[in-house]
């Protein structure tokens, strides 16, 4: 299997891609994740624009996200739930 690496440039502040990218999923209660990602779940969580900790996983998913919902057309079914995953819980609207 191949996947292709693409190279990542932007010009919009971190803060807002990922409250763009993961604003529409997470409150739609279409953000799943495992129960080990501990890590990921507390910046998520933990995150507001003006937070000044580590959110390099957030927005790690906030640009797969982004580029998935643009360069793939992902629409609202078209993937599949591992029994594994669980719906984030803890949202309030945006991060």
């Amino acid at each position: 299997m191949y996947i292709p690496v693409k190279e990542f440039q932007s010009q919009q502040r971190k803060s807002f891609r990922i409250v763009q990218a993961l604003n529409g999923v997470a409150v739609y209660g279409h953000l799943y994740c495992k129960k080990e990602h501990h890590e990921f779940v507390t910046q998520f969580i933990e995150y507001s624009p003006l937070f000044t900790g580590h959110d390099d996983l957030i927005d790690a998913v906030a640009i797969g996200v982004d580029d998935a919902m643009q360069e793939l057309n992902v629409i609202e079914g078209d993937f599949s739930r591992d029994d594994g995953d669980t719906p984030l819980d803890n949202w309030r609207a945006c991060p």
